[in-house]
Parts: structure tokens; C-alpha cells; sequence
């Protein structure tokens, strides 16, 4: 309700006159030239420029557009064929992949995070190639991930320090681990969307406005649609952010408010983690954890933190491991000497509390990576799940190279020295990183040679420890199926009307009463149907292939794979969590009320 008079509360009748500012300063007290120089168009574009160069010497590799020789490269490729072959049978969400397990199938995208696959056919789309379309992905996240850390520790330490952390961040060892030696595309993508998930999430238990509010929870979906691994780490990691800047403010608001991003966030990524959490037991899921995979061999030991050498190698147990495992020395060195001048910060106790929330996820992380933390990892299943211990890497390399951002603050004021000193450091992390910002080399172009038919000839897997091969697989195949259907029992001719990743139909001509057996394994969804009519699958064989009995005629039979009622649920929720948020955002009288 507007006042009834012009202007506002301040001109009422009766209202004493405003008092005379010092000339130079705005409403609040602050300087004019001050606050306009933080907003000059060219000097933040300048800024973003230097990010921008950043992300390129970072990601200079990526430009030469072959796929590099990284330890999961060889799973990737196929696993994008077959992405891409499902998206364009007309899957929204892809759930099923037909080719793989030697072309019996499994259900490797309904619990293998989306994003990169996503990203990477719609640049593949555009008529380029396939590994230039994943480099070009790689280097857009990279660009996300460079961008997203400028802008979190700007919030806190000013530009200068956002320009710090930018480079920390990307030249961290872990990230160029992540993504030069490892290749595993789907932790990579997460370290574009962590720093976002905490600038939006925190803005907004602050501000309350709503850009703050719509970018902290796609972030988090994001994070969520981009791993699984990072997203179990970190996203507890920004609800005690959230909370600490409730605590700190004493403000329930605030807290309500970063809880409300993190839900819609988690709310719209439903459609991929709920069905991946409630039907992992469909799965061999239990072998990614078991042999060579168990955490107890992949503990980091606390001098590798400091210095692990470059490598292209894999963990192993011990210190002897082929890949560095460190958070950076020079990262380590400049957040301890931070740690040690953060009394000069006492001006700024945002800039302060931000340090040393972000050096104390350094030591949790730090812990959980060594078997300092090995009672816990016994201790809790959901843990062991993590695989390597090291993985808690990827919370250190966030939370440290953001604590180096306070570097920007020591030289505050001090225009010539301060420039020189940020110049300085942003130089010493790229000094330190740029040699190792490229793999260790191509393997052969797939672009012409992958295709769906010959993942399943070349005896392509979805993963290294097939732990998404079907529950009911009693014998894993050796050998591609001779054919898609077979007569198992009866005499029958059989004619192939309709083949895709998630709907086969046939034209049968059955002689006598038979039994035909679709070469695919079974997984919750898979129906049949003859005639029109549904018929009760059986799948009690070796390969679980998908088994119906078949009276004597001419009929039409349809296999398809449908969506279970927990996918369904899943979507709706997504959905629903979308509109609330798109509601929310137009709501301009909810916008008033939280501010």
C-alpha cells in the first residue's frame, strides 16, 4: 500500500528536512568516486578480460581438439555415441544404453550424471566433430568454473582478489588432474558450478534478490547433474555456509532464504538423483567399491599435500602414486601466510569470516583425503561409495584457491603496489601450473570410426568395474549377441519392423508355440506386449535377456522401456520444483517481503 503522500515516508507532512551530505559522498555515506571507480565498465571489463586469458593458457590443449589420452577417455566416447543415439530416438532424459555390455545394455545413464553429455552433443550438433565438440565443452566449463571463482571472491575481497583466486583455481593441480591426466569429465564438470552454487546460495541468504536466487539454485542443480561424487562432498559444504552467514547476521531469514535456493536447486535435479539413489539396488553397484576400487588403498598421505610430482600414472596404494595428489605448495604457502595476517582483516569481518570458514573446509577436506579419517570411512557406507579418499580434493582446491583470493585485500589502497603485488601472484600460479596443463597426449580420432554398431562389436564397456551391468546378469556376456531375437524354443519367423535404443518391435510368425528371447537384460521399465496386449516378461537366463512365450499366428510384438513410477515421481518433482522457482522469481510482492 502506497503512503498518501508524494514520495515516500521522508517527505510526510511534519517530516524533518533531510541534513546536507558532505559533497562526495552518496545517500549512504560512502564515497561517490569510490564506488563509481568499482563500477567503471572498462576496468571490470578488463577484469573479465584477464579471466578470459586465464582460462585460455589453461586450457590451451583443448584448442588442438583431440580427445587426450586420460585414464577415462576410452569409457567417455562410447558413452557419448550412445547418449547421442538416445536423445535422438527422441529420449529427453536418456536412461538406457543399448550398445554397451557387448549389446545386451545397461542402464548406465539412469546413474551416470547427464551434464557433459548434455553439453557436449549440443555442440556436437552443430556439424562438429565429436572430439572437437568435447574439448570445446571442456573448454566452456573451464571458462564456467575460471568466471564462477572470480566472481565469489570478488564478493568478499574485491577484485583483486577475485583475480587471485581465478588463478589459483585454475591452475589448482587437482582441476588439471581432474581433467588433463584423469579425464573424469563428470568430477571436472562440477568444479564449474561449486564457486557458483556458494555465490548464489550466499548472496541471497544476504540480499535476497532474486538474479541471486534463481543463479544459487541452477547452480546446485547443476553441481547435482554434473556429479555425484563432488556433489555429496560440497553441497553440505554450502549449507554450513548458509548457516554460518545466518549465525553471523543472527538473521532466520537468512537462513530460511539459503535453504530455499538449495531445495529448488536439489528439487530440480530430482529426475536424475532420485532414480539413480532409489534403484542403485538393480545394479551391481557394490563392485565400484570392492578390489582395486576399495577407499582403504587410495588414502593420500599428508606430505603428498604439500608435493606430489606431475604424473600420468594412477593411484595406488602408498605414497608411490602415478598422479600429483597435491593441493599446490604455492596455494598452501600463501593461504598460510593469509591464516597468519588475518588480524588485518579486522576491518572486514565479511572478508575475515569468509577466510576462515574457507581454511577450515581446507582442513576437512585435508582430513578426509587421509587416513587420519579412516574410522570414519569404515564407518559410513555412503563414504566408501566416494571410492578415493583423494576425491575430497576437490572441496580443498575450492576452498583454498578462495582463501587466496584474500591476498587481494594486504596491499588495500595501495594502488601502484597493490597492482604489482596481485600482477605478481596471479603470475606465480600460472608459473606453476601452465607446464602441466596438457595431457599426456591424443588417442586415435574416434569420430570416424565410433559408431553404435561397433560399441558393441569392439566390446565396449560403460565402466571400469561394470558396476551398472543389470542385478539379474547371472554370467556376464564374452560375446555380442548373435542376433536381437532369438527362438529359444518352437519354430517361428520373425521380421524386424522397428529398432531403437528403447523400442524394438517385431512382426512374428509363429509356426508353433514358441518362446523368443530378446537379446537385452532386463531392468526395471522393460515391458512387452503382443497384439497390443501386455505380456509378463521373464528373464531367468544368463544374460537376464528378456524372455515371452508365443502362441501360434501371425502377431506384432513390441518391447519398450518405460519410465518406473520413481522416474516418473523424479520428473515431477522437477518440474514442480522448476515452476516454484520461475513463480517465485515473477512474484513481485514476494520479492518485497524478503528484503
Amino acid at each position: 500500500m502506497k503512503p498518501p503522500w508524494p514520495g515516500g515516508p521522508r517527505n510526510h507532512p511534519g517530516a524533518p528536512e533531510p541534513t546536507a551530505r558532505p559533497e562526495g559522498l552518496t545517500p549512504n555515506g560512502r564515497s561517490a568516486s569510490r564506488r563509481s571507480s568499482n563500477r567503471l565498465p572498462g576496468a571490470e571489463a578488463t577484469r573479465l578480460a584477464l579471466v578470459v586469458l586465464l582460462v585460455l593458457m589453461a586450457g590451451h590443449s583443448l584448442l588442438g581438439f583431440q580427445p587426450p589420452r586420460g585414464h577415462d577417455a576410452v569409457y567417455y566416447f562410447p558413452r557419448h555415441v550412445e547418449f547421442e543415439q538416445a536423445l535422438a530416438d527422441g529420449q529427453m532424459v536418456p536412461r538406457w544404453a543399448p550398445d554397451l555390455n557387448l549389446g545386451y545394455g545397461e542402464p548406465l545413464f539412469n546413474f551416470t550424471p547427464p551434464l557433459f553429455y548434455y553439453l557436449t552433443a549440443a555442440v556436437h550438433s552443430l556439424g562438429i566433430g565429436l572430439a572437437a565438440a568435447s574439448s570445446l565443452a571442456a573448454l566452456s566449463l573451464l571458462a564456467t568454473a575460471g568466471l564462477g571463482m572470480y566472481l565469489l571472491a570478488r564478493d568478499f575481497f574485491g577484485p583483486s582478489g577475485g583475480l587471485i583466486a581465478a588463478s589459483a583455481y585454475l591452475f589448482a593441480p587437482y582441476l588439471l588432474v581432474t581433467l588433463y591426466v584423469r579425464y573424469a569429465m563428470g568430477d571436472f564438470a562440477a568444479f564449474a558450478f561449486v564457486p557458483i552454487a556458494f555465490w548464489g546460495t550466499t548472496r541471497f541468504a544476504r540480499d535476497s534478490q532474486a538474479p541471486s536466487l534463481a543463479i544459487g539454485s541452477v547452480a546446485t542443480a547443476l553441481l547435482l547433474l554434473s556429479s555425484n561424487h563432488v556433489a555429496l562432498i560440497t553441497i553440505p559444504c554450502v549449507a554450513a555456509g548458509i548457516t554460518a552467514i545466518a549465525l553471523a547476521n543472527r538473521s532466520v531469514g537468512a537462513l530460511a532464504r539459503g535453504a530455499t535456493t538449495v531445495a529448488l536447486g536439489v528439487g530440480m535435479a530430482a529426475f536424475f538423483w532420485l532414480p539413480a539413489l532409489l534403484e542403485h539396488d538393480e545394479v551391481y553397484i557394490g563392485r565400484a567399491i570392492k578390489g582395486a576400487y576399495a577407499y582403504f588403498h587410495h588414502f593420500v598421505y599428508p606430505e603428498q599435500l604439500l608435493y606430489s610430482p606431475w604424473g600420468y600414472g594412477g593411484s595406488v596404494e602408498g605414497p608411490g602414486d602415478g598422479l600429483s595428489l597435491s593441493l599446490g605448495t604455492p596455494h598452501l604457502i600463501l593461504a598460510a601466510l593469509l591464516g597468519l595476517s588475518l588480524l588485518r582483516f579486522r576491518k572486514s569481518p565479511r572478508a575475515s569470516g569468509a577466510s576462515v570458514f574457507a581454511l577450515g573446509l581446507v582442513a576437512l577436506a585435508s582430513f578426509f583425503a587421509t587416513d587420519a579419517s579412516a574410522r570414519l570411512w569404515a564407518a559410513v557406507p555412503t563414504l566408501q561409495f566416494l571410492q578415493f579418499p583423494w576425491r575430497f580434493l576437490s572441496l580443498g582446491t575450492v576452498a583454498l584457491s578462495f582463501a587466496c583470493g584474500a591476498a587481494g585485500l594486504l596491499f588495500k589502497g595501495k594502488r601502484r603496489f597493490g597492482l604489482a603485488w596481485t600482477a605478481g601472484v596471479v603470475a606465480l600460479f600460472v608459473f606453476q601450473g601452465f607446464p602441466n596443463a596438457r595431457p599426456d597426449g591424443p588417442i586415435q580420432s574416434v569420430d570416424e570410426t565410433l559408431s553404435a554398431e561397433n560399441v558393441a562389436a569392439w566390446h565396449l564397456v560403460g565402466s571400469n568395474a561394470n558396476e551398472f551391468e543389470p542385478i539379474n546378469v547371472q554370467a556376464t556376456p564374452t560375446e555380442p549377441p548373435p542376433e536381437q531375437l532369438s527362438v529359444v524354443s518352437g519354430q517361428a519367423d520373425w521380421e524386424v519392423r522397428k529398432l531403437t535404443g528403447t523400442s524394438r518391435e517385431f512382426t512374428i510368425d509363429a509356426h508353433t508355440e514358441s518362446r523368443l528371447r530378446l537379446n537385452t537384460s532386463y531392468f526395471p521399465g522393460w515391458v512387452a506386449s503382443v497384439d497390443g496386449a501386455p505380456l509378463e516378461l521373464r528373464y531367468d537366463n544368463q544374460q537376464a535377456a528378456l524372455e515371452i512365450p508365443i502362441k501360434p499366428g501371425l502377431h506384432e510384438v513390441r518391447f519398450d522401456f518405460t519410465d518406473t513410477d520413481i522416474r516418473v515421481w523424479a520428473t515431477r518433482l522437477s518440474l514442480a520444483s522448476l515452476v516454484v522457482l520461475v513463480s517465485l522469481l515473477l512474484t513481485r510482492p514476494w520479492r518485497r517481503a524478503v528484503r
